[in-house]
């Protein structure tokens, strides 16, 4: 479940099993702590939950499980597809899907997915936009390697919601009720930017059908500019709100390479499949 934070908020905060797998989202099997900060685009093929502690597979991780983004690939057959959609609150989107083979031999295949949008909401002085675009490019070498080169980027421009607070809303206030469409920010200081540019490759090369080499590399470049006004919450005298202003513009970059061994073993009527790093 996405939890801890308004389903308004750009941000991706998974709970699984009530902890935060903020940090424990993987792209493609990749470690990658920025994902969470910008929403999943419309270059998601399916989503993998893990629950339970995932050291085995993964590495030191949290108590919750792990989220694996599987991003969609290249197809060998002419693939297109237009989306678009519109909604209440002023609710526009739209994306393509675009996939095929450049040659004749289809060794070389391309996909390339785009996305816009644009929403407001009831909650008075909202409106977010969300862009993505995310090309792929893969080559078969021969016919045990192969070779994927894959870059997205992602932006996520709007205010934060920062909710009400519970007394006055869900709990008793004896102050009265708190319209559910009040921003308790400032309309004109509550600016924030999330975008995330992420280039990366694929090495695989067979031996033969039990053994398999993998190489992955993946840079991601994330950086966040906020200027907004946050509530803390309600004093004592459950009317006055206590709020902070938050102004910084933040980066932070992640370099990730993974090379392993895939084996396939059978112990009787038990078959096995090992990765060696």
């Amino acid at each position: 479940m996405v939890g801890s934070r308004s389903p308004r908020d750009p941000l991706n905060v998974i709970k699984i099993r009530g902890f935060d797998a903020f940090g424990e989202t993987l792209l493609n099997g990749i470690q990658d702590r920025s994902i969470s900060n910008v929403g999943f685009g419309s270059n998601i093929e399916r989503v993998e939950v893990l629950k339970g502690p995932a050291s085995v597979l993964f590495g030191q991780g949290g108590l919750g499980g792990k989220v694996n983004l599987v991003t969609k690939q290249p197809l060998s057959d002419p693939f297109y597809s237009v989306e678009t959609s519109v909604g209440n609150y002023n609710t526009y989107s739209g994306a393509i899907d675009l996939s095929g083979p450049l040659n004749d031999s289809k060794t070389v295949l391309y996909r390339l997915n785009a996305s816009a949008g644009t929403n407001e909401s009831f909650i008075d002085f909202y409106e977010q936009q969300q862009y993505l675009i995310a090309p792929t490019l893969s080559w078969q070498i021969s016919d045990r390697t192969k070779l994927t080169l894959e870059a997205s980027y992602s932006l996520a421009e709007g205010p934060y919601d920062f909710g009400i607070p519970a007394q006055g809303s869900v709990l008793p206030n004896p102050n009265g009720k708190i319209p559910r469409n009040r921003s308790v920010s400032e309309p004109n200081l509550n600016d924030t930017s999330n975008g995330a540019f992420r280039i990366g490759y694929n090495f695989e090369h067979r031996f033969n059908d039990n053994w398999q080499a993998r190489s992955v590399f993946q840079t991601s470049l994330f950086r966040l500019k906020r200027n907004l006004v946050a509530p803390f919450g309600l004093q004592d005298d459950l009317r006055t709100l206590e709020r902070g202003v938050e102004d910084f513009d933040y980066d932070q970059n992640g370099y990730n390479l993974d090379n392993y061994v895939v084996g396939k073993l059978t112990t009787g009527s038990i078959k096995h499949q090992g990765k060696r790093i």
